[in-house]
């Protein structure tokens, strides 16, 4: 189980005022049961992008055992990768890599970043071409240089939610995270769905489409389980 957020910064704010808003964030990422002196759960992990004002965080609790790498970048640095839930492999993957970055060992996390680090184009699109393949179960974000793309798989069990005003735009894995950042109008991320942040805002569109079958509605509770 992972909490996962991130900053994307409109304007010139500082490293320090983006530091702040980031700690305020991660301290709803906490379990209910844990007493409140727990400051953070056991693994933290974080990337700062001074240059260009983006801040992304994984914080994995402690009701699992967890992977000791939280964050995954390609050969540059210069694309990283969060997620929680379970990435899967998927065909064509590593075909679509270059011979000299082929690796036995390499998770299916690993491989998706070389791979969106390779490829031409603009990255939501890359991002929504690559999960098409992408057998899991994940809330996933992705930055580079300039933006920052989140996603849900189909099945939408790993929720993400979002939000912005005139001068950032965020997201984070549970609504508090953004209440406490004063940021008021707060939605999800539905499942197959993709979020771009950039200096232009959040704009949303389908990911992966998901074929769903017919679905009989017994209870209200069904019901907004479904439509999310």
């Amino acid at each position: 189980m992972a909490w996962i957020g991130g900053i994307f910064n409109k304007v010139n704010m500082g490293q320090g005022e983006l530091r702040k808003k980031l700690a305020l964030m991660m301290e709803t990422a906490s379990l209910a049961s844990e007493p409140s002196a727990v400051a953070y759960p056991r693994y933290i992990s974080s990337i700062l992008d001074d240059a260009n004002g983006k801040a992304l965080v994984k914080v994995s609790l402690p009701v699992e055992e967890t992977s000791s790498q939280h964050v995954y970048t390609d050969y540059q640095e210069k694309l990283v990768l969060i997620y929680d839930g379970h990435l899967y492999d998927f065909e064509g993957m590593e075909a679509e890599l270059p011979q000299a970055q082929h690796r036995g060992n390499r998770t299916t996390a690993e491989s998706l970043v070389h791979l969106l680090a390779e490829l031409p184009g603009e990255m939501e699109q890359n991002v929504r071409e690559a999960l098409t393949n992408l057998d899991g179960d994940y809330a996933l974000a992705i930055s580079n240089t300039d933006r920052i793309v989140i996603s849900r798989n189909s099945l939408g069990t790993k929720p993400l939610y979002f939000a912005e005003n005139n001068t950032f735009s965020a997201f984070a894995s549970n609504k508090k995270s953004l209440w406490k950042i004063a940021l008021g109008e707060v939605g999800p991320l539905r499942a197959g769905m993709l979020a771009t942040f950039d200096s232009r805002g959040v704009r949303v569109e389908e990911s992966s489409p998901f074929a769903k079958g017919e679905t009989y509605i017994i209870s209200m509770a069904q019901a907004v389980a479904e439509y999310e």
